[in-house]
């Protein structure tokens, strides 16, 4: 892998011998399937988890999984996806934990048919160990349902809080009335939020639109994408709008390009990954993609002509290189008995990362400008 990365190469010959006989090609993917190993392992423990307990104990594995994968140098980008498909895993398994102890209780199977959604950084692939709830629910019922889904919404959040992944504290969860509910009930819910945007429902936009079906049928899932996507597109003052929130994330840097800190640290999510994230999603909607994750919504707005294919490269090099630093510092953070955050000591870096990174935040300087070109461009 770390050949391969310091290449810039997807293939390795395999030879045989002195005489350098070619006996096979071993592919990056191949690769990292073998080392995703442990990941795939955590999911099948998942799947047989019967409580809580056994919930938590795959979750309090994932830093030594992603510190052994840092360690072998794969992307922060690729060990992210790895971190949110255990945690979809494990909000899953939440799920349908709940839905069987209801079924147990005599509360009846599920009235109509649903599914369970994740939200936020975990729909896209890009949580890391801070990551919190994000999910809701979609049914295919009426009002008079709402009481089943309210419960095992309840129940699914507590299952998860117990097994490390703490309730939101915007409540963005299906417990909540606001994040549950039938086809007709999203649909009114997101007419309002593209008709009369306030900033609470600016917020909503930015979590909603990274969902992903992880439990229940995800057609369900994929009718309300359709309909997400193009009251979303439907509408260029709204996209507008999204756009406009980018200006109120600058990067963290003052007076002479120099690094501001506080209390020695930058949060690298706020000046850093939120903005290319947000301008990425807008882009997305835009062009109508159902892309999820920023690289991919990246390369979507260059297919459609809304980004410039070298400015699209500078923004995923930007966005990697700080969800590393980030994951570095959750790592050293843990180890040290630390909550994980996105503040990244500064001192911990190099010179040479310290450059890296002030060149990362030119890039994200740009994010705003590049997005209103796109939209106007695809106008």
């Amino acid at each position: 892998i770390a050949r391969m990365d310091r290449l810039g190469i997807r293939h390795l010959a395999v030879t045989d011998g002195p005489n350098g006989r070619l006996v096979g090609v071993v592919s990056a993917r191949t690769l990292l399937r073998q080392r995703a190993g442990a990941a795939l392992l955590l999911g099948d423990e998942v799947a047989e988890a019967e409580d809580a307990a056994a919930l938590a104990a795959v979750h309090r594995r994932l830093p030594a999984l992603a510190g052994a994968l840092l360690d072998e140098r794969l992307p922060a980008v690729e060990i992210a996806m790895l971190i949110s498909a255990v945690l979809r895993d494990i909000s899953a398994r939440a799920a349908a934990l709940a839905e069987s102890a209801m079924a147990r209780e005599g509360r009846g199977p599920a009235p109509v048919p649903w599914c369970y959604l994740v939200l936020g950084s975990g729909g896209r692939g890009e949580s890391l160990l801070s990551a919190d709830q994000d999910n809701a629910i979609v049914h295919a019922g009426a009002a008079a349902d709402d009481p089943w889904f309210a419960e095992l919404g309840r129940r699914a959040s507590d299952l998860l809080d117990q097994a490390g992944i703490p309730y939101c504290n915007g409540k963005v969860m299906a417990s909540e009335p606001s994040w549950r509910g039938n086809l007709d009930d999203w649909r009114r819910r997101i007419t309002g939020w593209v008709e009369r945007p306030s900033e609470e429902n600016l917020l909503n936009v930015d979590i909603f639109y990274d969902f992903r079906p992880v439990h229940g049928h995800a057609a369900l899932a994929e009718e309300l994408r359709r309909h997400a996507l193009a009251a979303a597109r439907s509408s260029p003052p709204f996209l507008a709008l999204l756009a406009r929130q980018l200006e109120d994330f600058g990067p963290p840097v003052g007076f002479l390009g120099r690094i501001r800190t506080e209390g020695g640290r930058i949060d690298l999510k706020r000046g850093g990954t939120l903005p290319i994230v947000a301008g990425a999603r807008v882009l997305a909607l835009s062009c109508g993609t159902s892309a999820l994750a920023t690289g991919e919504r990246l390369s979507a707005a260059v297919a459609a002509g809304l980004l410039n294919e070298a400015d699209a490269g500078i923004l995923q090099e930007a966005f990697g290189l700080m969800m590393e630093l980030i994951l570095e510092q959750q790592i050293v953070d843990i180890r040290a008995g630390g909550a994980p955050s996105s503040r990244v000591e500064l001192k911990r870096l190099s010179p040479q990362r310290r450059r890296r990174l002030k060149a990362a935040f030119d890039a994200v300087a740009t994010v705003d400008d590049a997005v209103r070109t796109g939209l106007t461009a695809g106008s």
